[in-house]
């Protein structure tokens, strides 16, 4: 049900099919959020980490579409909710295995799978670096 919703307001699977399907035969705009699991299980509220050096596959779709990409990153997201961290790892690896967050967190109000708190946060948007389409990147 929660799946049907999401696709009925425009969401689509993050895999590569998908994500082309809708650059190219549909020409939509696609907002893709590279930190993935792993930046979910990050709890630093006192440092920005980004993990996109490991994200490459979405530079092959932008090439192959012939599509722009454009930077955006938004510091100061890491306190809009308390993520629960196990410390040996083990939602986190089941995260992964399942390719969905198992994370529980805590929001405003200390609510469990509350709102945001109400932070500041600074939203930075890069210029368009342009991809020229290539069949074989």
């Amino acid at each position: 049900i929660i799946g049907l919703f999401l696709r009925k307001v425009g969401y689509i699977a993050a895999q590569t099919k998908h994500i082309h399907e809708a650059l190219t035969k549909r020409e939509e705009n696609v907002g893709i959020i590279l930190d993935g699991i792993a930046g979910m299980f990050q709890t630093h509220t006192n440092e920005e980490t980004a993990y996109v050096l490991k994200r490459k596959g979405i530079v092959k779709i932008a090439l192959r579409a012939g599509v722009p990409i454009v930077p955006v990153y938004a510091f100061g997201h890491t306190s809009a909710w308390t993520v629960v961290v196990d410390p040996f790892g083990i939602l986190e690896s089941l995260s992964n295995k399942f390719g969905a967050s198992l994370s529980p967190f805590f929001g405003r109000f200390g609510w469990f799978l509350g709102p945001p708190r109400r932070i500041p946060t600074t939203i930075c948007l890069g210029d368009p670096i342009a991809c020229p389409k290539v069949d074989e990147p």
